[in-house]
């Protein structure tokens, strides 16, 4: 390969990887973002393409539409205040002009909650929430804010002057297929609004549902996989897995309980690096743990996820956590006066990682994932800021 394909490949890997950790990129906040996507838009459209995401690329705007993560579709979240007004706002800036107040705006959307049977209270906790969820628009360049802040809507006597962008409402549905090439809706949602939502997430082929879980996941475990995407997986891994992973620029590494896309020596040099690479007193503890159970961890009993992963009990967790809070004080006072607290940050640092999993029972059992000991051991010394 010459140099100047690898400096090519190794850019546009690059801009594809931030693009998939933050798919949103505004003018104004991403400019040099937005302009590296433009450079290398040929493979960023080969990788939305692939994985069977749609790509929106304007001159100040990048929007990748994405779904989430397979882990995530699993699990049961609750409905953040914030999260419902920032929906009931922009179900609200269809009716409104270009240029409005964050009062017109809080009115607007205080008419939606109350046209689906949501109650409107007024009350200060509302409002701050109220103001949570329009910030979020704000994050994703629904609204801008052209003079004064968005604090201030707390303030009743004083009012923000908002810009509001009609079109990026639509890049809010991540991978929504919901309007025609004449910008018609392609199924009326007052209509039908069941066949609308199952429209806001149309099913993936067979090989974009194991793409996704390649770039979204630590590692793709086998036993997780259906027949059929292990059987895919395997047919392509020299093939479809390896040109994704080319557009990333990213190695394929193939292990015994799964695969995952790595950073090989040959891209940035950061093979060997020690995990995590800013420390601190809950990473530090979490590398300690994993230690801990790679000497003291037993390998079956119920519920074991596959071969190669490593149990520990809470209980043990916390007796050796203990431990090590009293051989390195440098840790912070809070965590090591509250083990159970660490603990908890331990176990969530992991499980975000992919590489923990707890099943439940008369006694909870934590999984550490054989990926887990691809890290090096840390050392003891006192954490870098």
């Amino acid at each position: 390969m010459s140099a100047v394909r690898q400096d090519v490949r190794m850019g546009a890997g690059e801009v594809c990887r931030r693009l998939l950790a933050r798919p949103w990129l505004l003018s104004g906040r991403d400019d040099a973002a937005i302009e590296a996507v433009h450079r290398f838009e040929e493979q960023v459209r080969s990788l939305a393409r692939a994985l069977e995401w749609r790509l929106v690329i304007e001159p100040d705007t990048v929007r990748l539409l994405k779904s989430p993560p397979e882990r995530l579709r699993e699990r049961t979240w609750p409905v953040a205040e914030e999260c419902r007004w920032m929906w009931l706002a922009a179900a609200a800036i269809d009716r409104l002009p270009p240029m409005v107040t964050t009062a017109h705006l809080v009115a607007a959307a205080r008419e939606a909650a109350v046209e689906i049977g949501f109650t409107v209270t007024g009350s200060r906790h509302e409002l701050q929430e109220t103001r949570r969820g329009l910030e979020m628009l704000q994050a994703r360049g629904v609204i801008e804010v052209r003079e004064g802040t968005l604090e201030e809507l707390e303030d009743r006597h004083r009012c923000a002057l908002l810009r509001l962008h009609h079109e990026r409402t639509l890049f809010l549905i991540a991978n929504a297929e919901l309007m025609g090439e004449d910008g018609a809706w392609v199924v009326d949602p007052a209509a039908d609004p069941g066949e609308w939502i199952e429209r806001c997430a149309p099913p993936a082929s067979t090989g974009a549902r194991v793409l996704r879980r390649l770039v979204d996941d630590t590692v793709v475990y086998w036993s997780d996989l259906s027949v059929s995407e292990s059987y895919w997986l395997r047919e392509q891994l020299d093939d479809q897995v390896a040109q994704a992973a080319e557009l990333l620029g990213l190695g394929v590494e193939e292990r015994a309980e799964g695969v995952a896309l790595v950073l090989s020596s040959e891209h940035a040099g950061v093979q060997g690096h020690g995990f995590p690479l800013h420390r601190g007193t809950v990473q530090h503890a979490a590398v300690l743990v994993r230690d801990f159970a790679l000497t003291g961890g037993r390998t079956d009993g119920a519920g074991c996820p596959g071969p190669g992963w490593l149990a520990l009990t809470p209980q043990a967790v916390e007796e050796q956590l203990a431990r090590c809070a009293r051989t390195h004080l440098w840790w912070s006072g809070a965590y090591r006066s509250d083990i159970a607290q660490l603990a908890g940050e331990v176990r969530l640092l992991w499980q975000q990682l992919g590489l923990l999993r707890i099943t439940t029972g008369y006694t909870d059992t934590w999984w550490f994932s054989p990926a887990a000991a691809r890290w090096a051991r840390t050392d003891s010394a006192s954490p870098t800021s």
